[in-house]
Order: C-alpha cells, then sequence, then structure tokens
C-alpha cells in the first residue's frame, strides 16, 4: 500500500512540473533535460510532423542569455533560454543545416521561444505565442516539408 502511494505521489508530482510553467534554473540536471526534450518534442512534432524522427537523444545547450538591439526585443534582454537541437541522419535527408529542428525554450518559464528548420526557415514565438498557435492550429503548409535524398 505504501508503495503504491509513493507511486502515485511521484506520478502526480511529474504531471504537475509539466503542465505548468516551469522555472529551470530549479530543477536539477536530470529533470531540466527530461522537461526540455519532452517540450521540444511536443513542439516539433506539432510545427514539423512529417519530418521528426528521433536519431538519438537531442543536443541541449547551457543556459544562453538573450541578446537583441531591436527595441521590439527588449523586454527580453537578459533573459536566458536552452536550444534543444534533433540531429538529422545525414546519409538520408538534405537540409541547409545539420539539424532537423532546433527549439529555443525559455529558463524563467519552460515555454518555447522558437523553433528552427533544417531548411533554414522557422517561427519565433515573441510575439505570437506559441499557445495561441496550439489554439489556433497550423496549416499543412506551415509545417515543414521533408527532403528525402535521392
Amino acid at each position: 500500500m505504501k508503495k503504491k502511494i509513493l507511486t502515485f505521489m511521484a506520478f502526480a508530482f511529474c504531471l504537475s512540473v509539466f503542465s505548468q510553467n516551469v522555472n529551470l534554473s530549479k530543477l536539477d540536471s536530470i529533470g531540466k533535460a527530461e522537461y526540455l526534450t519532452k517540450k521540444a518534442l511536443e513542439v516539433a512534432s506539432y510545427f514539423c510532423p512529417k519530418v521528426y524522427k528521433e536519431y538519438g537523444t537531442p543536443d541541449i545547450s547551457d543556459a544562453i542569455e538573450y541578446r537583441s538591439t531591436r527595441p521590439e526585443d527588449q523586454a527580453n534582454v537578459g533573459r536566458k533560454f536552452y536550444k534543444v537541437c534533433f540531429k538529422r541522419n545525414h546519409k538520408n535527408e538534405i537540409l541547409d543545416w545539420r539539424y532537423m529542428s532546433k527549439i529555443w525554450i525559455w529558463e524563467d518559464n519552460g515555454e518555447p521561444l522558437g523553433v528552427y528548420y533544417g531548411d533554414g526557415m522557422g517561427r519565433g514565438f515573441e510575439f505570437h505565442p506559441y499557445d495561441q498557435w496550439i489554439k489556433e492550429g497550423v496549416e499543412e503548409k506551415d509545417q515543414m516539408p521533408t527532403y528525402p535524398k535521392n
């Protein structure tokens, strides 16, 4: 009985961590990597469902300080974010960059800042937030196309 209660509590904790904004600076390295990977998978599979393929563990950067000289970005200057990069199979796909997708995630709230595709295209969420895209939906034309190697 005690084991069931502990298992339920652990499950409830994990659910609460992933269902709300999370300050990633307060998580240990394992929890941070798990959260970043899960959130990045969610974003990549939503915006790039045709091309997402798993080629091992994604690369996760250290926290990076956001910098910009544009007036509209000044509210975010100094905030930190992480880059989660999903690799591509160089033998099977031709893309301009060395990744399938790269997702930037804010450290202070765990929300996506942007998604960038291996073909050089992408989408930032500074002015059109991610949760708004989820509510409105993404049309086929807004998704990253596939580029198989001939």
